[in-house]
């Protein structure tokens, strides 16, 4: 489940009697990961309607399931993780027969800058913030053990 609340321009703690609070997500229908948020939008992983998972926005202004769009669509793969770095880019990791495939893709887009490329093998640890302009992963194969 997922609700919000507005803080309000001076930030600070909503009162105990006043918690006003909008409700985005109440069910259990799929699973939902917050991925990164910009402004007033949340970008989420999600298998909803899309058994290997897909990345989709959610503006606050109006939160309603119709309004909600579709950044990245599902692929013949399954998305097993994604992050945000760089206040716009996605870093998606995808498990394509038994081998791990890194993609970098427009956060607000979900367009497609590039394809990482990796010998066959698995990422098995990353690193990267929405702040930062870098990503650090760590690789392992059979051929490279990491």
């Amino acid at each position: 489940k997922l609700w919000y609340h507005p803080l309000g321009d001076d930030k600070s703690a909503p009162s105990v009697y006043d918690f006003s609070k909008t409700k985005i997500i109440d069910n259990f229908a799929a699973e939902y990961e917050y991925v990164a948020n910009e402004d007033r939008v949340l970008y989420m992983k999600t298998n909803l309607k899309a058994d290997r998972y897909r990345v989709i926005a959610i503006d606050l202004d109006n939160p309603a399931m119709e309004s909600w769009r579709e950044v990245v669509g599902e692929r013949e793969c399954v998305l097993e993780w994604c992050a945000c770095v760089r206040h716009d880019l996605l870093v998606l990791c995808y498990m394509e027969d038994c081998v791990n495939k890194l993609f970098i893709h427009k956060l607000r887009s979900g367009e497609k800058v590039q394809e990482v490329e990796l010998p066959p093998g698995s990422i098995v640890g990353y690193s990267g913030r929405h702040l930062d302009d870098f990503i650090y992963f760590k690789f392992m194969s059979f051929i490279n053990p990491g």
